[in-house]
């Protein structure tokens, strides 16, 4: 009996001891690790519930109509300025065209009256410039005949004196009279000249006046002409946005219409997103903000992908809490209060993008305490 129970005691001594060493490296191990632990968190703000984010583009239409083209679906990468979708523009088109049409008759009528004004310019003028030689020849004749005139008539009153007196002939007199006569008629006609080329002065400037009836139905033609050209202008846009270009190069996350559907103004289309453009937004606690400031180095943890280690830092601290934009506000008439700690929002920005990384997956978020 004592010999079996000696082989017993040896028999278990070593398990008893390799139990005993198990139970120590695990106990090392759980405080290493709680050690571990607490350092991180006391070096390391950690935020559990953060989301990938990026700008969603609601690619939308401006005008009403069919869809005529749509071969775009969900996950297909766009270029800028690539055409999305096509919507019948029949009709905008045939428009357009009699707006061009239009316009080339409000063109051709101000060309008429361009030329038609320089038409009677020309004409005008010159007649107007005769008119105005006539004139001056006119009283200057007028001038010269006064003179004439005044000479005839002291000759004239000189011989009647002379005649009363017997000293000349009736003959002489007779001369005299007859001088006299011949320059009040030539002084008569030169004044009737004048008149008459005054009047022609007056025609010419009435006929010039038509250069401004001309010159204001210019500027009526031009002023339509800029309000076609408007329209014209317009309507070309409106054909133009029945073909709706990508607004960004990115990837097409969800279609809300088909081919053949009828859409209106406004009506959502698809919603897009760049791939290269994404961040990180995460709440973080009021109490730890002070931890934080922009250029904080940051370690991210992506749940679908836990071995991808990412590293970026924060770009952007919210300037108010996620409360303040709260639907239902926080009243408090009851005079009952319960203190909850806020959450501040924050935006990091990866070191490095990952084209797996897709918006509104959860990360966590180890942000180093400086």
């Amino acid at each position: 009996m004592s010999t079996a129970a000696t082989d017993t005691e040896v028999t278990d001594a070593p398990e008893g001891k390799s139990k005993n060493l198990i139970i120590a490296v695990l106990t090392i191990v759980i405080v290493l690790a709680s050690i571990y632990w607490g350092y991180q968190r006391y070096t390391h703000v950690y935020i559990s519930d953060a989301r990938i984010s990026s700008s969603m583009i609601a690619v939308a239409s401006r005008v009403p109509g069919w869809v005529a083209e749509f071969d775009v679906s969900s996950n297909d990468r766009l270029e800028k300025g690539q055409p999305v979708i096509k919507i019948d523009a029949r009709d905008a088109e045939l428009r357009l065209t009699e707006l061009n049409a239009a316009v080339a008759a409000m063109d051709a009528e101000l060309d008429r009256l361009v030329a038609q004004k320089n038409m009677v310019d020309l004409q005008t003028g010159s007649r107007q410039k005769a008119a105005s030689s006539r004139l001056s020849e006119a009283r200057s004749g007028l001038s010269a005949s006064q003179v004439k005139l005044d000479f005839a008539s002291h000759d004239l009153e000189r011989s009647t004196k002379l005649r009363d007196k017997n000293l000349i002939a009736q003959h002489q007199w007779d001369s005299k009279k007859s001088t006299f006569d011949q320059a009040k008629q030539a002084y008569e006609g030169w004044k009737a000249k004048i008149a008459t080329a005054e009047a022609a002065v007056s025609e010419a400037h009435a006929n010039r006046d038509q250069m401004i009836v001309l010159e204001s139905q210019r500027l009526k033609v031009s002023h339509q002409l800029q309000k076609i050209t408007a329209s014209r202008d317009r309507q070309a846009l409106t054909v133009d946005d029945h073909t709706i270009p990508s607004p960004i190069s990115g990837v097409v996350d969800e279609t809300f219409v088909d081919a053949g559907e009828y859409i209106g103004p406004g009506q959502r289309i698809l919603l897009m997103h760049n791939p290269d453009n994404i961040w990180i937004k995460a709440n973080l606690k009021e109490t730890e903000i002070r931890y934080v400031e922009v250029g904080t180095p940051a370690v991210i943890i992506v749940d679908a992908y836990p071995d991808l280690e990412l590293t970026g830092e924060v770009s952007r601290i919210g300037s108010s809490a996620t409360s303040q934009f709260s639907l239902l506000p926080n009243a408090n008439p009851s005079g009952n209060f319960t203190k909850i700690t806020q959450r501040i929002p924050i935006w990091i920005t990866f070191e490095k993008n990952d084209p797996r990384l897709r918006p509104g997956m959860m990360v966590e978020v180890a942000l180093e305490i400086r």
